[in-house]
């Protein structure tokens, strides 16, 4: 993807094709690259308390019910 001198807009990145997305950097992951790989979840976990706009909190809403893990 080329590097842009400014943040996109929001109309600009809905109109983002992923077509333009350039990979060429990215190494490819073979079988061989996750051959050894492990899922390694947090020990602790921490409780705490933030403030959302109202607005973000509608969007994820929207998204509805995402699977979890067991």
């Amino acid at each position: 993807m080329k590097k842009y001198k400014r943040p996109l807009t929001t109309e600009e990145l809905q109109n983002f094709c992923h077509e333009d997305i350039d990979f060429s950097d990215i190494a490819e992951t073979t079988r061989a690259f996750w051959k050894d790989a492990k899922v390694i979840f947090p020990e602790k976990k921490e409780h705490l308390s933030v403030r959302i706009d109202a607005d973000v909190v509608d969007f994820f809403k929207e998204m509805g019910k995402v699977i979890r893990r067991a």
